[in-house]
This record gives structure tokens, C-alpha cells and sequence, in this order.
């Protein structure tokens, strides 16, 4: 009986994953902080976070300003006030300057990250009706430029980050939704309207190509994984759109939560984030291989939290919600935001 024990074990000690497919983890996330940002004069609305995790800071762009948090203290550490709706924050590596996109005056503000404070704004829009309501920005550092993606007139941007000055506008075709560079000189972006994703130039300021994300309606978060040469997408059906930027091809769907407005990727541990606004869930998708993909679990976290950040330092979620009308107690009240701060167990 005991030799028959010890074979067993042997067997089952022995036994290996296949090569090539990473190893699933448990995907098991817990609210670990949670922080009440009552800063004055700041509405209670969220839109785009943009996580510095060297320097543990996370900007939280809101409808009346930029609200700057210390990630290691858990503290406000300032507030950037602008006259409108702010939608993203872009920061450009090594020079301490952020770029914060306007919606409704079209404009772009340049942010001295030092002393949080706007020191030049920049006109996107034309008389030729370009330009106009951006939300999404993104520094690339090939050709030190920004992109800003525009709502209504679905085109982008592009400024010379060096002159703060505009150097032309791409027509997307439709309305687009968040974008990403790779690093290397391409810019990708969802266009919502056309359910595509396209992959931009910046060097000629072209479009290089298009794809439909097929099994996708409405993409609008997005995520680059640089080391498989994946982009993923969240979509409005529910559905995580994974395509192949060379190929210029969606590979594979899983699906998500409602009201995704956000999706993170931490290349570190392989693990791909969607943040639920409609359901106040998390969705944890693991990666096993190539175009393999799989939901681990669903994490709660805040009704009406769609955005999210990664800290990858500490592979810490972040993710902010305003407070509903009818909210009762400490976390009631025009103008509240709450964040919360999921780790791994």
C-alpha cells in the first residue's frame, strides 16, 4: 500500500504544464484602501485615470479639473482646476509635464507636473470644424508628439510636443474611443462608431491600417500588451475584443461585465482588467497562451466605477466612482468622488 502511495505522488509531482502556456494564477483581488475625495469645486464625475507609478501618483480627471493623488501616502496631493470637462491626462516621460485634454473649449493644457499648475494651453480645433471635443491623448516618445482623439468631429489631432503647436488632423471615420502607443511609432485607437480599431503613423500622421473588431460593438477601452504584440478592447455587448496589430486582426472574444469603459494589463503577471461601471464589478481574465484567454473571476468594486488604473510597481487597481444622489452617510453629496484600491491576496 505504501509503495502504491509513493508512485502516486511521484505521478502527480511529476506532472507539467505544457510548454508555452503560462501558468493561471487565482486571480483573487480585495479592496485594500478606500479614500473620500471631497476636494472643493471639483464635480462628483470621473473620467480617465492615468497612473505614474515611479512616482506614485495617479490623476484623476474630473468634470471641473485634475485631482492628483498620492498613491503610497493616500493623500490628495493637489488639484489642477480648469474651466471644463477634463477627459484624460497624457504624460510625457523624463520632463515633468502632463497634457490634460478640454473637452468642450477644444483645448489641450499643458501641466507643470512639479508644481501643478497650467503654463500654456493649446487650441485643437479650426474653423474647418476639426478638432473639436477631445477626449483621449497620447504622448509618443518616437516622434515626441501628442494625439488627442476628437468626439464630434471624429478626427485626431496631432501637436508637436516640443512647440505646443498643432501639426495636422487625421480623419478617423467615426467617433473614437480611447487609444495607446506602442513605443515604436503606431498609435491605436477604437473607433466606436465603426466598432474598428486603427493603427496610426505618427511619423506621416497616417492612417496605416484598419480592422473590425468583429465580435465587438461600440470599442472603447483599450490596452496594449507589448511583449505578445496583443491590443485589447473593451466593448458595449460585454464582450473583451483581442486583435493582432501586425495582422491587422481581431484573434478572440471573452466576455466582460456591463458598461466597460476601461481595460488595464499587467505584463508582469498576464492578467487583463475591465472595470464594470454598470454591474460595480472587475472583471479578471487570465492569459494562458497565444489567443487563449479565459475569465479567472469577477472582483466587486463600485457601481458606476468604469475607469481604472494599474499601478504595475505593486500590481495595485485603481478605480474611481462618483457617489449616486440618494447615497446615504460618509460617501453622499454633490461633488464626492470615491476611490478605491484593490491588491492581489
Amino acid at each position: 500500500m505504501r509503495r502504491m502511495l509513493a508512485v502516486c505522488l511521484v505521478s502527480l509531482l511529476s506532472v507539467q504544464p505544457r510548454a508555452g502556456l503560462a501558468q493561471p494564477t487565482k486571480g483573487k483581488y480585495r479592496v485594500v484602501s478606500r479614500m473620500v475625495l471631497r476636494t472643493p469645486g471639483i464635480a462628483g464625475a470621473a473620467e480617465y485615470l492615468t497612473m505614474d507609478s515611479a512616482a506614485h501618483r495617479l490623476y484623476i480627471a474630473t468634470a471641473n479639473g485634475v485631482v492628483v493623488v498620492d498613491t503610497g501616502k493616500h493623500k490628495v496631493e493637489g488639484v489642477i482646476p480648469q474651466p471644463e470637462r477634463v477627459h484624460c491626462v497624457a504624460l510625457r516621460p523624463g520632463k515633468q509635464i502632463g497634457y490634460a485634454t478640454l473637452w468642450q473649449p477644444n483645448l489641450v493644457a499643458v501641466i507643470d507636473l512639479k508644481t501643478l499648475k497650467t503654463i500654456d494651453t493649446i487650441d485643437v480645433h479650426t474653423v474647418f470644424a476639426k478638432g473639436q471635443w477631445p477626449k483621449a491623448i497620447v504622448y509618443e516618445p518616437t516622434t515626441e508628439r501628442l494625439f488627442t482623439f476628437n468626439e464630434s468631429s471624429g478626427d485626431c489631432t496631432c501637436i508637436d510636443a516640443n512647440t505646443n503647436k498643432v501639426l495636422g488632423h487625421i480623419p478617423l471615420g467615426g467617433i473614437p474611443g480611447f487609444a495607446v502607443a506602442d513605443g515604436e511609432g503606431l498609435v491605436y485607437a477604437n473607433v466606436t462608431q465603426t466598432n474598428e480599431v486603427v493603427a496610426i503613423s505618427a511619423n506621416t500622421m497616417t492612417i496605416a491600417k484598419r480592422w473590425p473588431v468583429v465580435w465587438g460593438l461600440g470599442p472603447t477601452g483599450l490596452a496594449y500588451d507589448a511583449k505578445h504584440g496583443r491590443l485589447y478592447s473593451t466593448c458595449n455587448n460585454a464582450r473583451l475584443v483581442v486583435s493582432d496589430p501586425v495582422q491587422g486582426k481581431a484573434l478572440a472574444s471573452v466576455p466582460i461585465g456591463k458598461g466597460a469603459d476601461a481595460v488595464a494589463y499587467d505584463p508582469k503577471t498576464g492578467l487583463l482588467f475591465s472595470s464594470n461601471g454598470n454591474d460595480g464589478t472587475i472583471t479578471v481574465i487570465q492569459e494562458r497562451g497565444p489567443n487563449d484567454y479565459y475569465v479567472l473571476t469577477t472582483t466587486p468594486s463600485l457601481w458606476g466605477a468604469r475607469t481604472m488604473a494599474i499601478d504595475e510597481r505593486t500590481h495595485h487597481l485603481f478605480v474611481v466612482a462618483p457617489t449616486a444622489p440618494d447615497t446615504t452617510g460618509p460617501y453622499s453629496g454633490r461633488g464626492v468622488l470615491t476611490m478605491l484600491e484593490l491588491a492581489p491576496r
